[in-house]
């Protein structure tokens, strides 16, 4: 059985255009479990280098338990990076809101407000994501959300080297495109979430979602006007 990492990939997770997830157990004998399980992400040999090395940037870039997280990066057999990631639960948002069909009010705020504040990091940083939808939110192993699928990533600012600071001004966040893109996935989030609240139930408004959202970091202004 092949390994990666010090992981033997034990079955495939997922499969997409770009790469192939597969659950790894690190090499133990003791039940695996906790950091001895992890989601391994193998590149398609036709993946473009470059978008590889935007995947892992902007992931290193990336400090927030609600986006995906960086834990290792590893080489598979091709030569090329392989990424260790957390094993999150399977089920995505869209899956939760068909299967469902309804959400509580205060279940939909505590999903929203986390991601809301993902993007905003994101952008703080300089990278959009690219694909903000409900098929890109997972949940982790204590129901939280948790923004994944980097494969669209941009970089469009650089790193601050300045604490806290922002990539980008409010102004030039408000004139790319990418995080306008961004920030109208977040909106057409927020409206899905809401429009599945159980019915009969009183509906959290907008301005309670803002409410949530105590302090957003610098340069998210376009993201705070949409709500």
């Amino acid at each position: 059985m092949e390994t990666v990492g010090g992981y033997r990939l034990v079955r495939k997770l997922g499969s997409g255009e770009r790469a192939q997830t597969y659950l790894g157990h690190a090499g133990t004998r003791e039940p695996p479990a906790g950091d001895r399980i992890a989601a391994i992400k193998v590149y398609r040999l036709a993946t473009d280098d470059a978008s590889i090395d935007r995947e892992i940037e902007a992931l290193a870039r990336a400090s927030s338990r609600h986006l995906l997280e960086l834990k290792d990066l590893a080489t598979g057999p091709d030569g090329r990076p392989c990424l260790i990631l957390p094993r999150l639960g399977s089920g995505t948002l869209g899956r939760l809101l068909a299967v469902r069909g309804t959400v509580a009010p205060g279940e939909a705020v505590s999903i929203l407000v986390p991601l809301v504040q993902a993007v905003q990091e994101l952008h703080r940083v300089g990278v959009a994501h690219g694909a903000v939808t409900p098929g890109s939110v997972l949940f982790d192993d204590q129901g939280a959300p948790v923004l994944a699928r980097f494969g669209a990533v941009t970089l469009i600012g650089s790193f601050p080297v300045d604490g806290d600071a922002p990539s980008l001004t409010p102004a030039q966040l408000d004139l790319d495109p990418r995080a306008i893109a961004d920030s109208a996935g977040v909106q057409v989030l927020i409206e899905t979430v809401l429009d599945r609240l159980e019915p009969g139930s009183p509906a959290p408004s907008l301005d309670a979602i803002r409410q949530e959202l105590s302090g957003p970091p610098p340069g998210a202004a376009r993201l705070s006007d949409i709500i």
